[in-house]
């Protein structure tokens, strides 16, 4: 049995599209008002090399989040979960910690 964590994301209007980066280091977060959120992943090497230099930004993947809930997993993953069906979506490893 997993332990899931739900990434909360306090806003006044409903999400529209999660963007998270290529190489996974954050996301953004659009809402049906228009406004852009930001959010970062703050992976173990990052802290213990603060100097590393984070690779810029080449392309995003877009998810529509129509019924869907993102959750994260204390073993570093996204979860995508359909609510209609409760049935997962699709994961991705996130080595990091949000938040």
């Amino acid at each position: 049995m997993s332990v899931t964590q739900t990434v909360s994301i306090s806003t006044n209007s409903s999400i529209e599209l999660i963007i998270p980066s290529p190489d996974w280091t954050h996301f953004v977060v659009q809402t049906a008002d228009g406004n852009l959120h930001s959010y970062k992943f703050e992976s173990n090497d990052v802290i213990r090399h603060p100097s590393t230099s984070l690779n810029p930004l080449s392309s995003l993947d877009i998810f529509r989040t129509t019924n869907i809930l993102v959750s994260a997993t204390h073993t570093g993953s996204l979860r995508f979960w359909n609510t209609e069906t409760q049935s997962p979506l699709f994961t991705f490893q996130v080595p990091a910690k949000i938040t």
